[in-house]
């Protein structure tokens, strides 16, 4: 499963861009409720890197970090 996010705003404060690798695991379960809502789930994490700062970044952000999420719709 390949992931990107964006962590901040490149506006005024700077963001910093995490990816993902299809092999840094995690699984995803996306389901459709009787109101045709959209849900997903991740519960085997996956491993986001760093990958680029723009502005300077987010201050503090970390090298790495694992993603899980529960019921986003």
């Amino acid at each position: 499963m390949q992931v990107d996010c964006v962590i901040g705003t490149a506006v005024n404060t700077g963001a910093t861009l995490y990816s993902s690798t299809d092999t840094d695991g995690g699984t995803a379960e996306l389901t459709i409720d009787d109101q045709g809502k959209y849900h997903l789930n991740i519960k085997k994490p996956v491993s986001l890197k760093k990958l680029l700062d723009t502005d300077g970044g987010v201050s503090g952000a970390k090298d790495a970090y694992n993603l899980t999420v529960t019921n986003a719709y």
